[in-house]
C-alpha cells in the first residue's frame, strides 16, 4: 500500500455476473497485471473499481477476487446499489451502467491522471512514459522513476518451470498452431472459469503477430507461483511475460500477462 498521492488512478466498472464469459477470470487478470505493473514501474497508483449493483445472490468482487500484496498501488472498490441503480431509465434491463459507473469513480479518484478503462485491459507500456508522450513531457520527467532492476526477492525458477517457458517461447516463435494446441493441451491448467483451449492459442499466436520473434533473456521467480520471463521482441523491444503457475509438484500455468515496454 502507497502513503502518497497516486499519480495515476485507473477507474473500471465491473460486477459478479457472467456478462461477456468468464468475467471473474478477466478482472482477476486486469487486477493482477495492473498492480504488478505498478510494482515493475515503481508508480504510484490506485484502482478505483465500481462494482454497480452487485447481484443480490452473489459475493462481493472483495470476497471473490484475489488481491496480491502490492508497494506501488493501492485498491479502492465503489459500491453502488440496487436502490440507487434503480433509480435510472432502463434500469429494469440494463443491470449495469458502465459508463456511468466511470463516471462516479473518475469523481472519486485522487491520481494526478485518469485512466477510464474496463476491467480486461491493462496498458502494456510504462503508464507514466505515455502520458508524458501524449503531453508532450520529457519522459523521465513528473513522476518516479521506472525500475530498471530485478526485485530484490526474485529467484531463479526450477529446472522444469524453466525448461516449460522456454518451449513455450520457441512454440510461440514457431507460430505454429498445432505446436501451440499440443503445448495448451500439456502445460495449461483447465480451471473451469479459463478461455478454452482454441482462445488460449489464438491469443499466442497473436503474440508473435504483433511482436515478432521473442528472444528470452531471463527468467525469475518473483512469487511461488509467479514467474516473469524477460524477453526482447522483433517489434517493440523489451517486454516482461508474466506466467501464473498453479502450486502443484508439475506446475501449470494458470494466466499469462505481457507488459511490453519495460
Amino acid at each position: 500500500m502507497t502513503a502518497r498521492r497516486p499519480f495515476l488512478s485507473v477507474v473500471a466498472t465491473a460486477r459478479n455476473d457472467d456478462h461477456g464469459g468468464n468475467p471473474l477470470y478477466r478482472t482477476q487478470l486486469f487486477v493482477d497485471g495492473l498492480i504488478a505493473q505498478a510494482d515493475r514501474y515503481r508508480l504510484p497508483v490506485e484502482l478505483v473499481l465500481v462494482e454497480w449493483n452487485p447481484p443480490a445472490d452473489r459475493p462481493r468482487l472483495a470476497e471473490v477476487l484475489r488481491w496480491p500484496a502490492g508497494e506501488w498501488c493501492d485498491v479502492r472498490i465503489i459500491e453502488v446499489p440496487h436502490e440507487l441503480h434503480s433509480t435510472l431509465e432502463h434500469a429494469d434491463r440494463l443491470p449495469l451502467f458502465q459508463m456511468i459507473g466511470k463516471n462516479v469513480g473518475i469523481r472519486r479518484a485522487h491520481g494526478e491522471f485518469i485512466v477510464a478503462t474496463n476491467n480486461a485491459a491493462v496498458g502494456g507500456r510504462p503508464v507514466r512514459m505515455a502520458i508524458a508522450e501524449a503531453l508532450g513531457l520529457p519522459s523521465d520527467g513528473g513522476g518516479p522513476p521506472v525500475a530498471s532492476t530485478p526485485r530484490a526477492n526474485a529467484k531463479s525458477p526450477a529446472p522444469a518451470v524453466a525448461a516449460m517457458l522456454t518451449d513455450l517461447v520457441n512454440a510461440i516463435n514457431a507460430a505454429d498452431s498445432s505446436r501451440l494446441g499440443k503445448f495448451v493441451g500439456d502445460h495449461f491448467l483447465a480451471e473451469p472459469d479459463a478461455p478454452p483451449a482454441e482462445q488460449r492459442v489464438s491469443r499466442l499466436l497473436a503474440i508473435h503477430q504483433n511482436l515478432g520473434n521473442l528472444k528470452l533473456t531471463g527468467l525469475d521467480q518473483i512469487e511461488p507461483a509467479v514467474v516473469e520471463a524477460s524477453v526482447m521482441t522483433a517489434q517493440e523491444g523489451a517486454a516482461t511475460m508474466k506466467f501464473m503457475l498453479d502450486t502443484s509438484s508439475s506446475p501449470k500455468i494458470k494466466g499469462i500477462q505481457m507488459l511490453v515496454g519495460g
